[in-house]
């Protein structure tokens, strides 16, 4: 079965330039590390005031689903996921940083 992967001329490439960064960081040129890229700061969609988390108990209110009660908490920051029970609607998971909610108990 052929291998699937970078062309001939892509791989040599990377190679060629893989063994030139070796040679600067040998020779003292350059210093090699890790570099990891920050995320972007997008904004957190939801409104807490002081000490005001998200966590289960909490009634909040969603601009489509009305108020509902969190049961369920996981992750955090942009990636905080809630699992939030709404009066007729039943439980509901969403994704904090869009739902646009507000806590309201």
């Amino acid at each position: 079965m052929p291998e699937i992967g970078l062309g001939a001329r892509a791989a040599g490439e990377l190679n060629r330039q893989a063994e030139a960064m070796q040679q600067m960081a040998a020779s003292g040129a350059v210093t090699v590390s890790t570099v990891r890229k920050q995320p972007e700061k997008t904004g957190v969609h939801y409104e807490c005031e002081g000490d005001e988390m998200m966590r289960p108990g909490r009634i909040v209110e969603h601009p489509t689903f009305g108020r509902g009660k969190i049961v369920r908490v996981e992750g955090c920051g942009d990636s905080l996921r809630l699992e939030i029970m709404f009066a007729g609607l039943g439980a509901k998971k969403i994704m904090a940083k869009y739902a646009r909610l507000r806590v309201v108990g």
